[in-house]
């Protein structure tokens, strides 16, 4: 038997490759088709459209703007289907820059053991609608052809995403997302330096540069941590216990590289470029002393667009797109990204890219 889950989601503002007819004569292009293995899913525009997308853009609320269907056979769980929805949102907030989710649920015909239907409380998580640009648009026109991008995007990477790099990459993308709501340039610069540290933490392996000793921190508990506070002490005088351990401390983080050199690796790794200098000098200043340092504001706005192309760049490169993006690092224009060799030299998994 055919089953569907439709899922009712907030705040997404697309228009599909796929022309709907209606009795009143009028049209629109509002279907949007991709799937996941032998499954397939559908977005689709809410009725009044329009008339929505018009009224959160002018009062910045949230509301139901769209319809994703996931439909499969009987051996579709709901749990799985949940999954699904949720992981297509991730990526289409990503791609939309709104937060998207789902607020309800149907399936048809009814499921044993599970509610017909489910309206579900967002609590924290909804945002409000915001007009203005995606990363990766609906339609992109090329010399040659009419790229329907958004829907390319979902068919390249969907499966990807959440057979493959779900675990990992569903943090950054919520700290990457929640960058787009933030009013001051602070929060937003932060919000990104923290999505990318938390790209650097699940997607670069163990640094290669040369450490101190394999057994640094094993030495710095044993004998070699006392001769060299005995040192010390022949200069100072008697230190106490605390600033022993500070000093034990600042010796343990003597062998770790410092992040910048670790996001440059990230970076270089992924063939990214734009990182920049002064973008860790910006985030150790408005960390540790609540202030631009020597900056204006006018660069700090600045690094905060530079970061977030960076940010955005990276995401795709990692989940392996090959298409076009678009950006105010772009000067808003739609670029080719090409696709990255993203399994050398940073491993993302053990198993090969899907094909689709």
């Amino acid at each position: 038997m055919t089953r569907s889950f439709v899922y009712s989601l907030t705040n997404l503002n697309f228009e599909g490759p796929n022309v709907s007819n209606y009795p009143d004569g009028t049209w629109r292009r509002d279907t949007l088709m991709f799937s996941y293995r032998n499954l397939s899913c559908q977005l689709k525009q809410a009725t009044e459209y329009k008339a929505i997308i018009d009224q959160l853009s002018e009062e910045h609320g949230a509301g139901i703007t769209a319809y994703l269907t996931i439909t499969g056979d009987d051996a579709l769980s709901l749990t799985t289907a949940d999954e699904l929805a949720d992981a297509a949102c991730e990526l289409l907030a990503f791609a939309t820059k709104n937060t998207v989710y789902w607020a309800e649920r149907e399936i048809v015909p009814a499921l044993e053991g599970a509610p017909h239907f489910q309206r579900r409380s967002l609590g924290g998580r909804a945002r409000n609608f915001h007009s203005g640009w995606s990363i990766i648009d609906d339609l992109v026109i090329t010399e040659t052809e009419h790229r329907p991008e958004l829907q390319m995007f979902l068919s390249t990477v969907f499966e990807r995403y959440v057979d493959v790099l779900r675990k990992r990459l569903q943090v950054p993308l919520t700290w990457i997302n929640e960058s787009e709501h933030h009013g001051f340039v602070d929060l937003r610069f932060i919000t990104l330096y923290i999505g990318i540290e938390r790209l650097r933490i699940d997607f670069l392996p163990k640094s290669s540069v040369n450490h101190i000793h394999a057994d640094w921190q094993q030495l710095l508990d044993g004998q070699l941590g006392r001769e060299i506070l005995e040192v010390i002490e022949a200069r100072t005088g008697s230190l106490s216990d605390d600033k022993k351990r500070i000093l034990i401390s600042k010796l343990r983080s003597a062998d770790t590289p410092p992040a910048a050199v670790l996001l440059d690796e990230l970076c270089r790794g992924l063939g990214v470029n734009g990182l920049e200098k002064d973008m860790g000098i910006l985030r150790n200043k408005l960390t540790h002393s609540a202030s631009y340092g020597g900056f204006d504001f006018s660069k700090v706005v600045d690094l905060q667009y530079k970061l977030s192309h960076v940010v955005d760049v990276c995401v795709l490169k990692i989940l392996g797109y090959d298409g076009y993006y678009c950006h105010k690092n772009t000067g808003w224009r739609n670029v080719r990204l090409p696709l990255a060799s993203v399994d050398e030299p940073i491993r993302l998994a053990g198993k090969p890219r899907p094909s689709c």
